[in-house]
């Protein structure tokens, strides 16, 4: 499926093989139930279209979900699910999970850093994109650790100049694997506490502080508590594992906030 439900059938050397309406199959996304005849998915109180990635009615409960009345889900197809077609729900209740409009424009001399699938670091970015445009805040930084870390990386220099990023020229090509993940967020963290410190001598403007933020969707927050994500086991420090949930400071190995004065 894709990340909105659009289905497609493959055979074992991954190859396409033809429209899963000819299968017959009645519940396919999220197991709600196709309708063959017209594409669109069952989801109790409204149809929704996959290819569309909206419902092609109104929310019934109105504004329950967000300011759009026909979104799923929110923009969050990966991470939350709509069982009745009228309000998302994350299926893991314990775990927080950040709206794409939660990663808000970052105020001077801060440094971001976004973890997670690709589709949900790209959707992270959405509203960075449409505040900053074509020209990044000065004094502000981004990290990504994503599967495709080096093209969104590539992507962002084009637009903001290579200043824009950390971890993008030092040998980051991107987190393959979970295994990966745990020990390349570490390396961000240590590219963020350099570069700030680097911030502070910047002039002009000459930052009198510098923070950071370490943002992680759920798979990256579940990956470092569990050491464990879809039946694999991943090798996690205590110090990893702390990495989505750092205090403010950890004096000797992790500083969030930088006092260019001191």
């Amino acid at each position: 499926y894709s990340a909105y439900g659009t289905a497609e059938v493959r055979d074992a050397a991954f190859q396409p093989t033809g429209n899963p309406s000819a299968y017959a199959w009645p519940y396919t996304y999220t197991t709600r139930r196709l309708d063959a005849e017209t594409a669109l998915m069952y989801y109790r109180n409204r149809m929704y279209h996959p290819a569309l990635g909206r419902f092609v009615s109104r929310d019934p409960e109105e504004y329950a979900d967000g300011s759009s009345l026909y979104a799923y889900v929110a923009g969050r197809p990966m991470t939350v699910v709509d069982p009745l077609g009228t309000q998302g729900v994350s299926p893991s209740p314990d775990i927080a999970i950040p709206a794409p409009n939660e990663v808000e424009p970052l105020g001077p001399c801060s440094i971001q850093i976004l973890a997670g699938h690709t589709h949900e670091v790209r959707q992270f970015l959405e509203p960075l994109y449409g505040f900053y445009g074509d020209r990044f805040a000065p004094h502000n930084r981004l990290g990504i650790m994503a599967c495709q870390s080096a093209q969104i990386n590539a992507e962002l220099v084009a637009r903001w100049g290579e200043e824009a990023i950390i971890g993008g020229g030092r040998g980051h090509r991107g987190v393959c694997t979970y295994t990966h993940a745990p020990k390349t967020l570490q390396y961000l963290l240590a590219d963020a506490q350099t570069t700030a410190r680097q911030m502070c001598r910047k002039e002009p403007p000459c930052c009198d502080e510098v923070h950071i933020h370490i943002i992680c969707s759920p798979d990256v927050r579940t990956l470092l508590r569990d050491k464990r994500i879809h039946a694999v086991d991943v090798d996690v420090t205590e110090f990893q594992s702390r990495l989505c949930d750092l205090p403010p400071t950890d004096r000797g190995r992790y500083q969030n906030r930088f006092v260019c004065t001191e």
